[in-house]
């Protein structure tokens, strides 16, 4: 079964977001004349990013299994289906938002490296904060980690360079660190670093939420040919349909909305509960997410048609509950 074969992807469903998301999806697709559903997807990721990690949901009532808004996407689809200008449109608000961060830590920056040695005594070198990465090393990655516990989201314009380059030298240390450490950005947690010329540190949340676009070749060639350690399963594709032309007319305040939407979960916390406490689902969700849990079980059954589809089928208990964050 070639899963990246030449078909007709459906519609975006309506009624499924929250209105804010399908809207923003909706209006924006026909002004850029591109597929709804990936504006919808990115859309998702940036508000998945934007949520700061200590926002919790307890997944089954009696079981210590949490899980964050942590999501990784992938835009599939030739250069014509306008893929880049999705991610700009997509993750412009949350990007806003970085480089007030950066600029904050920058001047922080400014005014310790302006202190008397005597001053700095005592003191460490302010660490940096970030909500974005892009042009990163897994090495750049973790420092900005170690001073943004609340999660990160990881841009790619091409995702077959971020694969490309741990699978250049397939089998070696060096890939399979950095494979490693990315495969840990998707759950979370705690993260130790020793290092002989970075010395020891813990990193206390190392959380990665990732978008990227990647064309049907290089994805074909990656699932078939890559280490197949789950890394590939943890991306949720979506196949966008052709661009198309867009409408050139005024445009509702919906960007202005998405924009104050994404500034609103940056600063979300768990309502009415301890700072170290969590959200769960209530009786009846319990009921819906235990029969997705059994037709996720059966989907997996594809295991003797497609190994690493089943793999990624698996991850749809995990997601389901990112979701609902």
């Amino acid at each position: 079964v070639d899963l990246w074969n030449k078909f007709n992807p459906p519609d975006l469903p309506k009624g499924l977001l929250p209105t804010i998301l399908e809207e923003f999806a909706i209006l924006n697709g026909k002004q850029m004349g591109a597929d709804p559903a990936g504006l919808a997807a990115a859309a998702i990721v940036a508000c998945a990013a934007a949520i700061p990690d200590q926002v919790r949901l307890k997944v089954k009532q009696y079981d210590d299994w949490f899980e964050s808004a942590r999501i990784w996407s992938a835009l599939v689809g030739s250069p014509s289906t306008k893929k880049s200008p999705i991610i700009d449109r997509a993750t412009a608000a949350l990007s806003k938002l970085d480089v007030k961060m950066m600029a904050n830590w920058l001047e922080k920056v400014r005014k310790f490296d302006a202190l008397s040695p005597d001053e700095k005594k005592g003191k460490q070198r302010p660490k940096q904060t970030r909500l974005r990465l892009e042009d990163t090393t897994v090495e750049a990655a973790q420092q900005v980690l170690e001073g943004s516990p609340w999660g990160i989201l990881m841009l790619q314009d091409e995702l077959s360079g971020f694969f490309g380059a741990m699978d250049k030298y397939n089998g070696g240390k060096g890939a399979q660190a950095d494979r490693a450490f990315w495969l840990r950005s998707y759950n979370g947690g705690n993260y130790a670093i020793n290092r002989v010329t970075r010395g020891a540190a813990i990193i206390h949340n190392v959380s990665v939420s990732m978008l990227g676009g990647i064309q049907p070749e290089p994805i074909r060639k990656i699932a078939g040919d890559a280490v197949d350690d789950g890394l590939l399963q943890r991306l949720f594709p979506i196949s966008l349909r052709t661009a198309f032309i867009g409408i050139d007319e005024p445009m509702p305040p919906i960007n202005h909305e998405y924009e104050k939407l994404i500034a609103w979960l940056r600063n979300l916390t768990p309502h009415g509960i301890l700072k170290d406490g969590y959200w769960s689902f209530s009786t009846e969700a319990q009921l819906i997410r235990r029969k997705l849990e059994e037709k996720h079980l059966t989907l997996q059954s594809l295991e003797s048609i497609n190994r690493k589809l089943a793999s990624h089928i698996g991850k749809y208990d995990g997601l389901f509950a990112r979701l609902c964050i």
